[in-house]
């Protein structure tokens, strides 16, 4: 097994044709699909969208201004030293199933700010919106546990 941050390439001792063929009267014909297409190209732990629609379009970063970039390339040193991102591939091909968020640079107060434009690329499209709620804590319930703490 070879493995990318974030993406696992299967080495798989059995043939894959065969046992997709063993598997074409399962009830499940779209999770089949998932798990053979995961055999061949590679899995993304997780991920439930699909890329197939835009597979080969590239989205490139927004930024465009020297400036800009070298803010970005900063960031992205800044990030590799903390090992919060994957090294570069090997080549500047993106793998099957791989996306690029663009990014751009807001400046504050004279300080460049790094942003991800996720919605660009798709790459949370596999996220359903019912599950992409976000409750933020606020004093009540910090209060609260204090209390019962006490």
């Amino acid at each position: 097994m070879q493995a990318i941050r974030g993406f696992v390439k299967v080495s798989t001792p059995f043939n894959v044709d065969r046992f997709e063929a063993l598997l074409s009267s399962h009830p499940n014909q779209p999770f089949v699909g998932s798990v053979i297409r995961g055999l061949r190209e590679g899995f993304w732990p997780f991920e439930e969208g699909e890329w197939s629609d835009d597979m080969n379009e590239l989205v490139n970063n927004f930024a465009s201004e020297n400036e800009d970039l070298v803010a970005i390339r900063a960031f992205r040193d800044k990030e590799l030293a903390h090992d919060r991102w994957s090294l570069p591939l090997p080549s500047n091909t993106l793998l099957p199933g791989m996306k690029m968020s663009p990014m751009f640079v807001v400046w504050q107060k004279e300080k460049a700010r790094v942003i991800t434009d996720h919605s660009a690329s798709g790459l949370n499209n596999g996220i359903p919106r019912s599950e992409a709620r976000v409750k933020y804590d606020d004093m009540h319930p910090f209060g609260q546990v204090l209390f019962n703490a006490r």
